[in-house]
């Protein structure tokens, strides 16, 4: 057996055993249950629940915990030190584009263990999860951008409730989303165009 097999065997064994002895999940332990089963897997993807599969790279960025500021260094992949973090890359294009004229309106994407926390391994014993934020990391993320001035369009709530009336937001294989959720994110940023410029709103 493969070492790194063998370790997704003790990630997921102590992930049962903790759902077992305390009946619900703490954020952090679930962002700490995603970098674990990121660095026990050698593959691109990493098997859920039912058929789920989550990109491995999505769950070490989900489990590195915060990724700007002084912790980008320890947390980015990038080969240039000087381009680890996203924050000051961002406002300052942010500026750059304000300069001439154009406002910059950043839409990320929601990681899909977001939307599907349950689905990871050992995670659906509590029901709890499927409505439940957990990318706290990232809504910290948002709101410095937003101090910094930057327009900023955070989808997961609406997603949570598409996902709530019984919509499949994220494909079950796959990293992309479903159809369903691609128009409502058009219609989320179509939203927020026609708050800063009313007078498309009749368009």
């Amino acid at each position: 057996m493969k070492p790194a097999r063998s370790h997704l065997r003790s990630t997921l064994a102590a992930a049962t055993l903790l759902i077992g002895s305390t009946g619900s999940w703490s954020l952090p332990s679930l962002v700490e249950l995603a970098g674990q089963l990121a660095a026990a897997n050698d593959g691109l993807a990493v098997p859920g629940n039912d058929g789920w599969l989550f990109l491995r790279s999505e769950l070490r960025h989900v489990g590195v915990g915060r990724f700007w500021g002084d912790a980008a260094q320890s947390a980015s992949q990038a080969s240039r030190t000087d381009r680890r973090d996203p924050l000051p890359a961002i406002t300052a294009y942010a500026r750059d584009l304000a300069a001439v004229g154009i406002e910059l309106i950043v839409v990320p994407v929601p990681a899909k263990v977001a939307l599907y926390p349950d689905r990871l391994p050992g995670a659906a014993a509590d029901a709890t999860l499927a409505g439940m934020r957990v990318d706290h990391h990232h809504t910290e993320f948002y709101d410095a951008l937003r101090a910094a001035g930057v327009e900023l369009v955070d989808l997961l709530p609406a997603f949570l409730e598409l996902r709530a009336g019984g919509a499949q937001v994220y494909l079950r294989t796959d990293s992309h989303w479903a159809p369903v959720a691609a128009r409502l994110a058009a219609h989320e940023v179509a939203q927020r165009i026609r708050g800063l410029l009313p007078e498309l709103a009749a368009a």
